[in-house]
């Protein structure tokens, strides 16, 4: 549906714009009718990620990186060959160690 894809679009230029919390709402909005959308999932994995690498604050890094993780998990059932996801999870591994 076109309302679906201008969400996607609106969380994407968002994210782009560094508006992570207008940009996580656009992709909760896609997912609440579309638990599956790849983009979405993504999204938000990497919106939480930028978040997690922004902090000095542990506890909210902590937080961010379990988002991170969630959404991959979600988005690697869907889509196991994800490039850019698998890319975004080795990123992850390396920071957490």
């Amino acid at each position: 549906p076109f309302e679906l894809s201008h969400h996607v679009e609106l969380g994407q230029f968002a994210q782009q714009q560094g508006r992570l919390h207008q940009a996580e709402q656009a992709y909760q909005q896609v997912l609440e009718i579309d638990k599956k959308n790849i983009t979405a999932l993504f999204g938000l994995a990497m919106l939480h990620w930028e978040r997690a690498r922004s902090t000095e604050l542990s506890d909210i890094r902590k937080r961010e990186l379990k988002q991170t993780q969630r959404y991959l998990k979600q988005l690697f059932a869907i889509a196991p060959e994800h490039v850019q996801a698998k890319r975004l999870q080795q990123r992850v591994d390396a920071f957490e160690r």
